[in-house]
């Protein structure tokens, strides 16, 4: 039959999942109110189509799942097909421009870095470019669930106590610190527009009422179940960005202000659903909503007191110590490394928390993973139990000595890959080395050694072909280092 109606959607790559991220069933697809792109009528019967796709988050790996409506009723959608795999090229620290409403394509254009803190499926997403800040909430529909609130701290005093928007005269302080005092409120009740409020030095009160779909949208397509706002800098007092920057988001009833979640996830709910005598956490950016930055990473959540976090190459590896004032429900420490400071980081680590204490603990870790003559930059992940996590960092070490004393191999670089995969290893004597890959049968389908060099550091690129000189199939490789009797393995995944 004649098509109606084509739709496409995209999902994020991820390489540790069964079906690497593909909306690989008709739930998954239905269920994608985070990554929904656009909709559109064909232009004819048979006729070849172009469409370009404007505002993709930049630094992903996506990929792309496209149905076809038919004229039937009720309506029919063809089935998921092979869906290809796109990289959108870019970084993944701020600026980063949003274009708010579907006029500029995505409805879901914040990245993986920008996704703040998630709760009962709820998700915040902040982050700014040179003349704005953006927040995304998702799942909710701010047309029926109730009203958003969110309170910035953008300079030197400020309220000590919340917005009485419902009327109802109940409010709910801030830190009692008073570390944290807003001076604007952005709320969100229709989303059909938002209010911008003003602390007066005495009072809540209105100063702009945004209704403009540039500034303000609801995805209508999947159920209004996501909500992204662009708030101008000179909206609020023309911030300046070099400011300490603050924030805390509320979601309250419809008819009250009585809290059913709110962000950072440590303010706690009351039994009950009433309105908490005091929110007690807040994001702080530190020095000021600057280019660079990592807004997940730098949204430091004033909980967890952390007072020391430092990096020291020494014999051995590069020695990690941290240490706490105090700890709120800190299930784990996560260790990232990277040769970059914003970009690649990867998991080396995981060190058990002390859960809750009102006294402070030390921390240490030895990466003796790390080649000498090397720089390296490390991430600390404060992480509770229910996987929400707060990042510290990056501290940067340079490590130091002549040829590295180890036998080592490296995670390969891109991975996954469509192409060449550079892969680097070190040898504490000269020697013969065979460096092979082995697909996931355990076949050999290359070998790239056989071959004797000397002590040191070292990089070998694989173009993707088999020894018969044939591009391998997308799927699951691994390669095995030998060399001075001893052996190393690792994994790859390539995609065609």
């Amino acid at each position: 039959e004649s098509t109606r109606a084509y739709q496409l959607k995209y999902s994020w790559y991820n390489e540790g999942a069964s079906d690497l991220g593909r909306l690989s069933s008709e739930t998954d697809y239905r269920d994608s109110g985070h990554v929904y792109y656009q909709t559109w009528g064909p232009k004819s019967a048979g006729a070849a189509e172009t469409r370009y796709m404007l505002g993709l988050p930049p630094g992903d790996t996506l990929i792309l799942a496209m149905k076809a409506r038919d004229e039937s009723n009720p309506r029919r959608w063809s089935e998921l097909g092979n869906e290809p795999r796109v990289v959108v090229y870019g970084d993944r620290v701020t600026p980063h421009s949003l274009g708010v409403g579907y006029s500029y394509g995505c409805v879901r254009d914040f990245i993986s870095t920008e996704l703040i803190e998630v709760r009962n499926t709820d998700t915040l997403f902040c982050t700014w470019d040179d003349g704005a800040v953006f927040f995304g909430y998702s799942r909710c529909d701010w047309r029926t669930a109730g009203d958003l609130l969110i309170y910035l701290d953008t300079r030197a005093g400020g309220a000590d106590t919340t917005v009485d928007y419902n009327g109802t005269g109940v409010k709910s302080t801030f830190d009692s610190g008073k570390d944290f005092q807003p001076d604007f409120c952005i709320v969100v009740d229709d989303g059909a527009n938002y209010i911008i409020k003003r602390w007066d030095g005495s009072t809540w009160s209105d100063t702009l009422t945004i209704s403009y779909p540039a500034y303000v949208s609801l995805d209508s397509i999947n159920t209004y179940e996501y909500a992204e706002l662009q708030v101008p800098f000179s909206y609020i007092g023309s911030y300046d960005t070099t400011r300490v920057f603050r924030y805390l988001a509320v979601a309250q009833q419809e008819s009250s202000n009585d809290p059913w979640n709110a962000f950072p996830a440590l303010n706690g709910l009351t039994k009950g659903g009433k309105a908490p005598a005091s929110y007690g956490h807040y994001y702080q950016v530190d020095n000021g909503l600057r280019s660079g930055l990592e807004p997940r990473g730098v949204s430091g959540i004033l909980a967890v007191e952390l007072t020391e976090f430092s990096a020291l190459w020494q014999t051995g590896g590069v020695a990690l110590a941290w240490r706490t004032g105090s700890e709120t429900d800190t299930y784990q420490w996560l260790i990232d490394r990277s040769p970059h400071p914003d970009r690649d980081f990867t998991r080396i680590a995981e060190v058990p928390g002390l859960g809750n204490s009102p006294v402070g603990h030390a921390y240490q870790y030895t990466d003796n993973t790390a080649l000498a003559n090397s720089t390296y930059y490390y991430l600390l992940g404060d992480q509770d139990d229910q996987a929400n996590v707060v990042w510290h960092g990056p501290v940067r070490v340079t490590t130091a000595g002549g040829v590295d004393a180890r036998f080592a191999l490296l995670p390969c670089r891109p991975n996954p890959a469509n192409g060449p995969v550079t892969i680097r290893f070190s040898l504490p004597a000269a020697g013969r080395i065979e460096l092979d890959i082995y697909d996931i049968c355990g076949r050999r389908v290359r070998a790239l050694g056989g071959n004797t060099l000397p002590s040191g550091q070292h990089g070998i690129t694989w173009d993707g072909a088999d020894d018969d000189g044939r591009a391998v199939a997308t799927g699951v490789y691994f390669y095995r280092l030998t060399a001075g009797g001893q052996r190393i393995t690792r994994k790859m995944t390539i995609l065609r």
